[in-house]
């Protein structure tokens, strides 16, 4: 039998969440290619380890909610899940977590989004 010490498993989770800011990253640059040239990768390095702590806090699961949220998280700012409209969403017990982020985009017209903005505009 094949046992993995904690200090593998460790490093093999370390390796994956690497990984996986990795491929955020670039998904970030070939999305907002203009807003990505000006920063370092520390700086975007740093905006989807953001992310993604706000994405598992969730209890997002998915990579389509990763990326979905660090989208909105570049876009909008750290505080964009706080903002009422979104909250809203990300708090109906009726949804999975990635399926709450899923719901951003599918519920908030142009008015609301329109107040989002407005909400986080200092943080942008």
């Amino acid at each position: 039998m094949l046992t993995i010490r904690r200090e593998q498993l460790q490093t093999l989770e370390s390796a994956a969440h690497a990984d996986l800011i990795e491929r955020l990253i670039v998904a970030l640059v070939e999305t907002y290619p203009s807003a990505t040239r000006r920063l370092s990768h520390a700086s975007l390095s740093q905006r989807v380890t953001e992310a993604l702590a706000i994405a598992t806090a969730l209890g997002c699961e998915s990579m389509r909610a990763f990326a979905d949220l660090t989208g909105l998280v570049f876009e909008l700012g750290p505080s964009v899940h706080r903002s009422p409209a979104i909250a809203a969403i990300l708090a109906d017990p009726r949804l999975s977590p990635d399926d709450r982020v899923a719901a951003i985009f599918e519920r908030l017209s142009a008015a609301d989004w329109a107040a989002v903005v407005g909400s986080l505009t200092s943080e942008i």
